[in-house]
């Protein structure tokens, strides 16, 4: 028999497989990030831990979507990842005003690169585990399929000799354990 999945697991199962680990990269490469700045900055900022935590946030979010896309996006995802890191990149050493950000940005595009990688290879595990899911779906509604095809020319044989049963026969009605 089948086992039926409650409605609770369905909720809480892509919190947990893919919301978390994405939390997790990101607290784990802006703890390491924001260390190095502390060590190596003196005096560091108060606003740079901010800064840097939004950059990974960017890179973990850019890489698991690149990583999760069934498509091939990236020809499209490195030109624009790149555009995007130095246009800030250039603004920032550009404008007198945020020169006190300027030995923050090197932190923060470390954190983006690495959060982006990282969470690329996260994203690719949850691309392939649909590819795992489809195919077992295709073998299984294929089996039913099959099954079904089965039990029609069971009852047309069935019907032919005069024996009316009903349809679908009692198995298919049993409910989910």
């Amino acid at each position: 028999m089948e086992k039926c999945t409650q409605s609770a697991i369905l909720f809480i199962s892509p919190f947990i497989q893919t919301l978390l680990p994405w939390l997790v990269v990101i607290v784990i490469i802006a703890i390491v990030t924001s260390g190095a700045y502390r060590l190596i900055v003196k005096p560091p900022l108060r606003e740079a831990y901010g800064l840097i935590t939004s950059f990974i946030s960017i890179g973990a979010l850019l890489g698991i979507t690149a990583g999760a896309s069934k498509t091939p996006v990236l020809g499209t995802f490195l030109p624009a990842l790149i555009t995007l890191i130095t246009a800030i990149t250039g603004y920032i050493f550009t404008r007198d005003g945020l020169a006190k950000f300027r030995p923050i940005i090197p932190f923060c595009l470390v954190g983006m690169m690495m959060a982006t990688v990282i969470n690329l290879f996260a994203g690719t595990s949850i691309a392939e585990q649909s590819r795992i899911f489809d195919r077992s779906y295709d073998a299984w509604l294929l089996e039913r399929k099959m099954v079904i095809d089965v039990q029609k020319e069971f009852m047309l044989i069935m019907a032919k000799k005069g024996d009316f049963t009903s349809f679908p026969p009692s198995i298919m009605n049993a409910p989910c354990e």
